[in-house]
């Protein structure tokens, strides 16, 4: 636990200055203000007061080291309960007059919520929620708002489920058991557990196509057929570039003839 934390600070710290790094000479001679929503009294303080805390020492070790380009961090710590009309509430005082130049945020509830108010104020905002819908910057997924000043390290909960899944399937194979496993996925009934369940169900369109070469969303026909490159027919071909780096002038194998991740012996 203390490992996790202690990677926390860094990230955050890491993330704060690389958004604020590029500051004008007045603005380091004053105090950067940071707005931080943080769950300590909420339904999700068992594990919002420990990542609260976090970000709170994150910024105290950043301003007893000097600050960032010399600026102390005025660190704006709220606590809303989990409770997104609270973080609005919250949000109109920072993006008000005194704007603030950052927000380190929480939950998935009002990350999203925030999102439209946050990419029009241009207020980047740094949250504890992975939600995939605060992954599309332009919106073009149809599925969310554009979330261009949204950010947040680590895979999507979509991703992470999807992974979760891909091995657990892989291993009941493996195991040489017959038939389909079935998976439960549970959770509270709010956005932070909802968010990746329809992920879990299928691949998001236009990343697979089945073995006729037809766009599919279901995982079995697309493990059968083939994932399609990235940026269409772009991708395609810089990949075929890296093929030829990679196996042509190396003289390793090709990329049909690499064998499965989990298939003993045989050459990289």
């Amino acid at each position: 636990m203390t490992m996790k934390f202690t990677t926390m600070t860094k990230l955050l710290g890491t993330a704060a200055a690389v958004v604020l790094l590029g500051g004008s000479a007045a603005m380091a001679q004053s105090a950067i203000r940071i707005g931080h929503l943080a769950d300590y009294s909420g339904g999700t303080s068992d594990v919002g007061t420990p990542y609260g805390h976090a970000i709170v020492d994150t910024f105290a070790w950043i301003n007893k080291n000097g600050g960032i380009n010399g600026a102390k961090i005025d660190l704006d710590s709220v606590d809303y309960g989990y409770q997104v009309p609270r973080a609005i509430a919250q949000y109109k005082k920072w993006s008000g007059a005194n704007k603030v130049s950052a927000i380190m945020g929480w939950g998935t509830a009002d990350t999203e919520a925030l999102t439209g108010f946050v990419a029009q104020d241009r207020i980047p905002y740094i949250s504890g929620s992975y939600a995939a819908a605060l992954s599309d910057p332009t919106g073009a997924g149809g599925k969310a708002k554009a979330a261009p000043y949204n950010f947040f390290y680590g895979p999507t909960y979509s991703d992470a489920l999807r992974a979760e899944l891909t091995w657990a399937a892989e291993d009941w194979k493996a195991k040489g058991k017959s038939g389909k496993p079935k998976f439960v996925h549970m959770g509270a009934n709010h956005p932070y557990p909802n968010a990746p369940k329809a992920a879990g169900e299928a691949i998001p369109p236009g990343w697979a196509v089945d073995r006729e070469g037809r766009p599919t969303t279901d995982p079995e026909a697309a493990l059968a057929g083939s994932l399609v490159s990235a940026a269409g027919y772009k991708g395609w071909a810089l990949g075929l570039l890296a093929e030829f780096l990679a196996a042509g002038l190396t003289g390793s194998v090709n990329a049909l003839d690499v064998r499965a991740l989990k298939a003993e012996g045989g050459p990289p």
